[in-house]
């Protein structure tokens, strides 16, 4: 379930769809603030994201992200673009096809479930996600199975000593917390965007996977 308190900006999301219409590129005009304060070339080096690689992405929205994720696998990579609404997804495919991106891949998730294949993921990332999140831990526990044993994920989000809405920003234990107890072993913490940080994660092979218990 999304978080209620959240229903303003999904509804902020789609007004930004019908204005954009289906003439967003590269880069549409309103991501171009967001783009600066999260470079996203800065982000995909963090996360370690190379050509060739399968990158899911959780909460994609419109595709800002999606678009730079897909021009930096290349043909030789894949990109899983996930989102609760179905009308995000629908812009992020005329996106792709406009731009060439033959290898984007839309998923239909729930907020407790992205809807990728296990297995499959080299990489996945999730921006600005979490206040959107009723259950951080079942989410984290469903992704997991969705990485390769070398995979790993990097999670966005605000910081609360920089950023001064308090309904976005997210303490650091919000997002510790629930990936640890979904298997995930945190690697680095980066806080050289303006007002994120970039919480990057590895999958434990000593932790058993969510929901389970150890035999």
């Amino acid at each position: 379930m999304v978080d209620s308190r959240m229903t303003g900006p999904l509804r902020a999301m789609i007004r930004r769809l019908r204005e954009a219409g289906s003439g967003a590129g590269m880069v549409a005009p309103f991501e171009k603030a967001q783009n600066e304060s999260q470079p996203p070339d800065r982000i995909m080096n963090a996360l370690g994201l190379e050509p060739g690689m399968t990158v899911g992405e959780i909460g994609a929205g419109l595709g800002r992200m999606t678009v730079w994720l897909a021009a930096r696998v290349g043909d030789g990579g894949l990109v899983y673009a996930n989102d609760v609404v179905p009308r995000f997804l629908k812009m992020i495919r005329r996106r792709c096809r406009r731009l060439g991106f033959g290898h984007v891949v839309t998923c239909l998730g729930r907020a407790d479930d992205p809807g990728f294949r296990a297995g499959v993921l080299d990489r996945a990332l999730m921006i600005n996600v979490f206040p959107f999140l009723a259950d951080p831990a079942a989410l984290f526990g469903r992704l997991a199975p969705c990485l390769k044993p070398d995979g790993k994920l990097a999670v966005v989000e605000a910081d609360p000593a920089r950023f001064a809405n308090i309904e976005l920003a997210v303490e650091r234990e919000r997002i510790i917390v629930p990936a640890s107890r979904a298997g995930f072993v945190l690697e680095a913490v980066a806080d050289f965007l303006p007002r994120d940080n970039i919480y990057i994660f590895r999958k434990s092979a000593d932790r058993p996977p969510y929901g389970t218990t150890a035999a």
